[in-house]
């Protein structure tokens, strides 16, 4: 599991699970929890189902559903909702095709499995050490 922050820089690495874990087993298990504080927001994908384990005080942020067969379309609140959480996702998203971008992730040869969660951090290390994916803003005096 890795988590980003809404500006794009790479923020937790849990240890390395094996590709059958689910979302929710790993966020359980991997300590991600209890970095947060009452009041933190988490932004995750439509799938992300951990309602039910996240302590008390810290918020999910999913993107709206399109589900049943009546529903056809947002509504117009539903729209600038979604519009929002993409917003702040795209930066995330860009941070995720970083990561994506090492090679050595493609696959793991079975003697660099002892190693996974090493190599993984260090490729989240050199995503942060990359260009930012936000410009910094100085304001004019």
């Amino acid at each position: 599991m890795i988590g980003v922050a809404p500006n794009g820089t790479i923020t937790y690495v849990s240890e390395a699970y094996p590709g059958n874990t689910s979302d929710k087993a790993i966020t359980s298990s991997c300590g991600v929890l209890d970095v947060f504080n009452p009041g933190d927001l988490i932004l995750a994908d439509k799938g992300f189902t951990i309602h039910d384990i996240i302590p008390q005080g810290i918020h999910l942020n999913l993107p709206p559903f399109l589900s049943g067969k009546r529903k056809m379309q947002f509504s117009k609140e539903e729209s600038i909702y979604t519009r929002n959480i993409a917003r702040a996702r795209i930066h995330v998203e860009r941070a995720n095709q970083r990561f994506k971008t090492f090679r050595i992730l493609d696959s793991f040869p079975a003697h660099y499995r002892p190693l996974a969660t090493k190599i993984v951090r260090v490729a989240c290390c050199l995503v942060n050490l990359q260009s930012p994916l936000i410009a910094n803003v100085i304001p004019d005096f």
